[in-house]
């Protein structure tokens, strides 16, 4: 719990942004400054030196103090962000002096909303249509849940911050909106980004819904292994991003039977995914039939696929 007068030790608006955006003595209360939330060419950013408010007119970030401000930046809770912005520690920003967390503790749905909207439909030679065909997927039409960004910030350990092209995933929540994304950065000629994580998620982690079910549907851990699954076995596939969101799969409404394709590792975490999910859905009289690649080692459906196709 924090103490009583925790407010009283937070830094002021006028000296938190004036480190992180170098601003001139003698600023006016409310300056316009190039945002951070995005690339922007253009001082967009609206600040507020009293009260800490803050406003991007092309992205949409906002928030009404430098707490929302800190969170929204470095993805921390609400009290590692008052722990990091009072006095006696701020000399660490803008690198935090706390570990990220694994999940997000802001709302960042505006920040969905405008990655996705600036993504575009993958189309023949772009960076997402080569780095699939590197891996033996070739679709006539690519399903709409997969977008190409051609220009995708990527937020280093350091906080520098890069950009890359990108495969951009729409993940959604069991009402089939939008609660997530999956980002897969890469390179112009389709390969993979040379970075300490090329493939990240941002908001909730949910359920890539590539193809429309049927009776039957097939799930997978990655989104190449769903696609190849359905390429090798004609049944309409879903990605479900993580090995525990896998495990939680619950299937939509008129779905009978579920393939479950089953990763080949050496911790045989995959197996063990796809017998606990196997479980859970028999128990709800739901047929099912696990998938494992024939593969003799460890791989998944795409390396089984580029096996036999190369």
């Amino acid at each position: 719990m924090l103490p009583p007068d925790w407010k009283e030790g937070l830094v002021s608006p006028a000296d938190f942004y004036g480190q992180l955006f170098e601003l001139k003595p003698g600023s006016k209360t409310n300056s316009l400054v190039k945002c951070c939330f995005h690339s922007d060419t253009r001082p967009s950013l609206s600040i507020n030196l009293d009260s800490g408010k803050y406003c991007c007119f092309s992205c949409g970030a906002k928030g009404g103090d430098v707490i929302d401000f800190y969170q929204a930046f470095h993805g921390v809770s609400f009290r590692d962000a008052v722990e990091c912005l009072s006095s006696n520690r701020f000399d660490y920003f803008p690198v935090p002096a706390i570990q990220r967390p694994k999940k997000q503790s802001m709302d960042f749905s505006w920040l969905l909303k405008r990655i996705w909207k600036e993504g575009q439909p993958i189309s023949k030679g772009d960076p997402v249509d080569l780095y699939l065909a590197g891996r033996c997927i070739r679709l006539a039409e690519y399903p709409s849940v997969l977008r190409y960004h051609p220009n995708l910030q990527y937020t280093h350990e350091d906080d520098t911050k890069t950009f890359h092209p990108a495969m951009i995933a729409a993940m959604v929540d069991d009402n089939g909106k939008i609660a997530g994304l999956h980002r897969t950065y890469l390179t112009e000629d389709g390969s993979k980004a040379d970075l300490s994580k090329s493939k990240r998620f941002l908001g909730s982690v949910g359920t890539i819904r590539l193809m429309k079910p049927t009776k039957e549907l097939a799930v997978a851990e990655g989104i190449e292994t769903a696609i190849s699954y359905h390429l090798l076995a004609n049944i309409p596939a879903w990605s479900c991003s993580s090995s525990r969101n896998l495990e939680k799969f619950e299937p939509p409404e008129g779905v009978s039977t579920v393939f479950i394709c089953a990763d080949l590792d050496r911790s045989e975490t995959g197996v063990k995914t796809a017998n606990a999910l196997a479980s859970k859905l028999i128990r709800k009289r739901i047929e099912v039939r696990i998938a494992k690649p024939p593969l003799k080692g460890s791989g998944d459906w795409n390396d089984y696929l580029k096996r036999i196709t190369t």
